[in-house]
């Protein structure tokens, strides 16, 4: 997994407006979903939480790339994730 740093050129591609792929986990996760997905194949339950202050720096919001919650009120989830 390739480790972020806010003067790296990851951070700075997407400053300039670069997303990764969704479609493509492998390049933007590295290998943490097969992490996740081999400790709960063994019984571990795994959950994360991130929890923040706003306004959020540049720097965060490219950490997290994350969804208000003011904004997910159309979406079909529950009310309170943790």
């Amino acid at each position: 997994m390739t480790l972020k740093r806010p003067d790296g050129p990851e951070f700075l591609r997407w400053r300039q407006g670069h997303r990764p792929d969704p479609g493509d986990r492998e390049s933007w996760w590295g290998g943490w979903h097969d992490a996740v997905r081999d400790a709960v194949a063994r019984g571990v339950v795994v959950r994360r939480a991130r929890i923040v202050s706003e306004p959020l720096s540049d720097y965060t919001r490219y950490e997290s790339d994350w969804l208000p919650r003011r904004r997910a009120t159309d979406l079909d989830l529950p009310g309170m994730d943790f």
